[in-house]
């Protein structure tokens, strides 16, 4: 029963149901990049804050990028409430940075 309340209260990552659904709405629209990587979460208070890497094809367009990476926010603020979503985009080849 602490422990239930210290989560509420202390920042902690999101359970393992919540992270493979986050993972599946990426991959739902995983058509548009290459790949992902680097998925953290956690959960602050009632707030949900999910932070992950794409990696594109080196000359999609700045409007391209604008588009997926909004995409993927509305299918995750669709799938979850009060929720923040980080995405960060790196080209091809650089996933290990």
């Amino acid at each position: 029963m602490c422990r239930n309340a210290f989560d509420y209260l202390l920042d902690s990552k999101l359970t393992d149901t919540e992270e493979a659904k986050i993972i599946a709405v990426i991959e739902k629209h995983g058509d548009k990049f290459k790949g992902f990587h680097k998925l953290k979460t956690r959960k602050s208070g009632n707030m949900r804050h999910i932070d992950f890497h794409i990696t594109v094809d080196p000359y999609t367009t700045a409007l391209e990028l604008h588009e997926i990476t909004g995409c993927l926010k509305k299918a995750m603020w669709e799938e979850f409430q009060n929720t923040r979503v980080n995405i960060h985009v790196d080209p091809v080849g650089e996933e290990d940075q």
